[in-house]
């Protein structure tokens, strides 16, 4: 047995700095509750309306703008990295460029809107959820006449573009719930081009199969990784394919991973609950550490699995450590209520 690798020494500044800038991202295992976009509003209609004088001020500082940019004076110009007007007519061309400065100044004044009133540090982000939607909704690349590349397209294509681009959004319409497709979801198939890491199920219950991974590494540690994936996501949300996988990171660091697919639910299975769930995670647990010959294991849980291994972690009360050695948990939010409260 070999004993587990350790991560290089990395200044907790840096950590945090990484966590806070990664963790924001859209993921795979989180995703926006229609709730938060209703709360954000109501708090971003309320500013406007309780705070004119800073209403007024932004859209002055618009207007003022606005000037600069048709006198030819302003210099704004979009973040670094903003692949979106990587078209080099955003610069050679003055009405263009106008148009991109002119979208700029007004993203610019929205997001201060919201950062010069008196919200709370929580009621700003809540309101930013919105402004941001909405400002990257309206920008001038959304639209095939102020974006220089989809015209380009049309042309070149003969107008093919334009009737790709509306199978798309009807596509999107009734198969998407109407939300953009990032990718062709006929071009995967688990097992061949996602989800390749070589394991196999090794237990399976009324709620879940358990996966063991096979080992890629002469010698492994001997505590394994129990994974507990989100029950709405597949199990393979952390091993996408071999560049984009952390569960074959794992394995090549030695360690032993389990992973957790639960099973789709249907009416009939109505009566389950959080109790169930964590009952049939214990199977899991302990079959996971029979087959290794570790007395505990760590646990990973994400999302919803985070919330389920964190009950099941607490079920376990005295007898905890003696299962669970070490817990964590990604992108979960064990108590809904302390975003009211904060």
């Amino acid at each position: 047995m070999s004993t587990e690798k350790s991560a290089p020494d990395q200044p907790a500044s840096d950590m945090s700095e990484a966590a806070s800038r990664n963790t924001l991202a859209l993921n795979p295992l989180v995703g926006i509750q229609g709730q938060d976009l209703v709360e954000g509003a109501g708090i971003l209609f309320k500013a406007v309306i309780n705070e004119p004088k800073v209403a007024t001020e932004q859209w002055l500082s618009f207007v003022s703008e606005l000037g600069s940019i048709a006198a030819g004076k302003s210099e704004r110009a979009p973040k670094a990295g903003d692949k979106r007007f990587n078209d080099p007519t955003w610069k050679e061309s003055s009405l263009h460029s106008g148009l991109l400065k002119a979208y700029l100044a007004w993203g610019e004044a929205v997001s201060g809107l919201v950062d010069k009133t008196s919200l709370s540090d929580i009621d700003k982000q809540r309101a930013h959820l919105i402004t941001d939607i909405l400002i990257d909704a309206v920008a001038t690349t959304n639209t095939m006449v102020t974006n220089p590349a989809a015209v380009r397209k049309f042309i070149d294509t003969g107008g093919q573009s334009l009737w790709s681009g509306l199978k798309n959004y009807i596509g999107d319409l009734t198969q998407n719930r109407g939300m953009p497709s990032m990718v062709d979801m006929k071009a995967f198939k688990v097992g061949e081009n996602l989800a390749t890491t070589p394991g196999a199920v090794i237990f399976r219950n009324e709620l879940l199969e358990l996966i063991q991974y096979t080992p890629t590494t002469p010698m492994v540690g001997k505590r394994p990784l129990v994974i507990t994936p989100p029950q709405i996501n597949k199990y393979y949300a952390l091993d996408l394919s071999p560049d984009k996988s952390m569960v074959r990171f794992l394995l090549e660091s030695g360690i032993q991973v389990f992973a957790v697919s639960w099973r789709n639910p249907t009416a009939a299975h109505r009566d389950w609950g959080l109790d169930t769930y964590v009952a049939a995670l214990d199977e899991a647990v302990d079959a996971a550490r029979e087959i290794s010959g570790s007395e505990d294991v760590s646990m990973m849980g994400s999302c919803s699995g985070g919330i389920t291994a964190t009950a099941y972690f607490s079920t376990l009360g005295s007898a905890a450590d003696k299962k669970i050695k070490n817990l964590v948990l990604a992108v979960c939010l064990l108590d809904p209520r302390a975003r009211s409260a904060a």
